[in-house]
């Protein structure tokens, strides 16, 4: 399973990729980000902005604490250095 992050700056710097930029991440991790650069009527540009912005008008509010089990928090301190 992949999750990807979207990084927009200023309307002509894009990010968009899985990987964690951590020194950790970069040294151990075997993901891709794409950084693109271009005006901001750039087409690709363009098409992640509207819909990053389509993303964050549907997208709710978290209202309360992420929770996890014994058994979860174990596992994903493990999942660090298995994985």
């Amino acid at each position: 399973m992949s999750h990807a992050k979207v990084v927009m700056t200023d309307g002509v710097i894009a990010s968009v990729g899985s990987a964690n930029l951590t020194p950790r991440s970069m040294a151990t991790s075997k993901e891709l980000t794409l950084f693109a650069h271009g005006p901001v009527n750039d087409p690709f540009i363009t098409r992640l902005r509207d819909q990053l912005e389509a993303d964050i008008s549907r997208s709710e509010r978290v209202l309360k604490p992420f929770e996890l089990s014994l058994g979860e928090k174990i596992m994903a301190v493990a999942g660090k250095y298995i994985w």
